[in-house]
């Protein structure tokens, strides 16, 4: 399940995205809607929960749980 469901409240587009900062960790976040139709002021994100980023099993585990959460809005 990679695919990102659009906002639940306008249809609008959504990304993810990849951050971190060395001393603190690394995450992935979902970002608010992207949408020109509607101009989405939604202001929707979930993160996920850190992970170093060396270890490539838990960063892309984390991504596949955020989008599952995202998908079912759990």
């Amino acid at each position: 399940m990679n695919e990102i469901k659009p906002c639940p409240f306008c249809g609008g587009e959504v990304s993810i995205s990849y951050h971190g900062e060395k001393h603190r960790g690394y995450w992935w976040s979902i970002n608010r809607g992207i949408n020109k139709k509607t101009k989405c002021r939604c202001r929707l994100f979930f993160e996920s929960e850190m992970f170093d980023e060396n270890n490539k099993e838990r960063k892309e585990e984390e991504r596949r749980k955020l989008i599952i959460s995202w998908n079912t809005r759990q």
